[in-house]
């Protein structure tokens, strides 16, 4: 009596955009899957399988599938959205070559406030992000960042808030229409 064995395919997804490129391991095959999202096994004798997907710019995945005796498949597709690796992102903020510390740095719901270096260190899958510089005395910068496989540094140069334009950052700088603050010349040096 000759051995029944089964096909079986395991899609690789993110969400409903097939995965091209990711490896699918079953015992010692390693199959990558095709512009579907696809990795075709043949020959599997009915069972249940462990396997780990690898995709780049994803955590890897292990699970097992079944394959019943008339060759119906479960567990046969993998999602990975929501499993995107994480990188590290550095703002650095200067206002032209000196860091400035406590600038607040705002990624979607994430504030993050600069070193002493001028740096906010994110940890973020990889995408595009819009981000927002605020610092007392300064204006505010605002840009976007593909953070990509590998993590990235931004440097962001902010200038100073010269409301009174007279070359001064004071506090009628920070409060330009507020006449109940005391206006006092002394220049400021918002990093210390």
């Amino acid at each position: 009596m000759s051995r029944v064995t089964h096909s079986l395919t395991v899609l690789i997804k993110d969400g409903t955009t097939p995965i091209a490129g990711a490896s699918v391991k079953i015992g010692d095959t390693t199959v990558t899957t095709d512009s579907n999202g696809e990795a075709l096994f043949s020959d599997l004798p009915w069972g249940n399988y462990n396997y780990t997907v690898h995709a780049t710019n994803y955590a890897d995945k292990t699970d097992t599938v079944s394959v019943a005796s008339d060759g119906t498949v479960s567990n046969g597709t993998v999602d990975l959205s929501g499993s995107h690796s994480t990188c590290a992102l550095t703002i650095s903020v200067k206002d032209g070559t000196n860091p400035v510390k406590g600038a607040t740095v705002k990624i979607g719901n994430t504030t993050v406030s600069t070193d002493s270096n001028g740096n906010a260190v994110f940890s973020l899958p990889w995408n595009n992000y819009s981000y927002t510089i605020t610092a007392p005395y300064y204006n505010s910068k605002s840009g976007t960042v593909n953070l990509e496989v590998g993590g990235g540094t931004v440097s962001a140069s902010i200038t100073y808030a010269d409301a009174d334009k007279d070359g001064i950052p004071d506090i009628r700088d920070q409060y330009p229409n507020d006449p109940t603050k005391s206006y006092d010349e002394q220049a400021v040096n918002p990093n210390e």
